[in-house]
């Protein structure tokens, strides 16, 4: 898992993609190593980290508020532990109405024990992503999620002057209340009530 963790993170680095860091640290625990993001997946200078206490990363952290401010749409996770942080993550951001990706072979978890029975963790795996896939998220192969950053578009860097925005390969401005995703598009035309613009984040993962 945390070598499909890697090519995820890769991927969205070449794109260029926003990437944030979710490390988990409940109250009142020392700081040690168990909690220390993984060496191979640290993050470089500029990348959101959140530091959670709880289970779902929303609860009592800013994550919430920086997607939103950022114009973010939909989002992929992936990490540990399948059944605890990455399931309540991924039914928190669908509550909050965006589209969700789980990346399933970069999530991996651990055994849990019920009523005297051993479940292995492969089976609490799978069954947390049953349970997310359709209702809640879209599980995919890191290989699937991949291949979709293909199709999301990066346009040239826009300028911002106030609530609008003008991008430079039309000429034109385009008034928008929030800021745009990275992937976000512009299109601009013109009708019997004049000129008009609209903005697209369609594709944006």
């Amino acid at each position: 898992a945390a070598h499909q963790a890697r090519r995820l993170l890769d991927a969205f680095r070449a794109r260029q993609l926003p990437v944030i860091h979710v490390r988990h640290l409940p109250k009142n625990t020392e700081d040690g190593e168990q909690y220390r993001i993984r060496a191979g997946l640290t993050p470089l200078a500029g990348e959101k980290v959140v530091i959670k206490h709880f289970a779902n990363s929303f609860r009592e952290t800013d994550l919430l508020d920086h997607l939103r401010k950022n114009g973010v749409g939909g989002i992929v996770l992936c990490g540990m532990q399948t059944h605890m942080c990455v399931e309540a993550a991924a039914r928190a951001a669908a509550d909050y109405g965006f589209d969700v990706t789980v990346a399933a072979d970069a999530c991996a978890t651990r055994p849990l024990e019920y009523d005297g029975r051993t479940v292995p963790a492969d089976m609490v795996h799978a069954a947390a992503l049953a349970a997310l896939k359709g209702t809640y998220a879209t599980v995919l192969p890191v290989d699937d999620v991949i291949a979709s950053l293909a199709r999301c578009r990066i346009p040239r860097p826009a300028v911002r002057c106030g609530r609008r925005r003008r991008f430079p390969a039309s000429g034109r401005w385009c008034r928008q209340a929030a800021p745009l995703p990275r992937c976000a598009t512009a299109t601009i035309g013109s009708g019997s009530r004049g000129s008009w613009c609209r903005c697209s984040a369609r594709g944006c993962s």
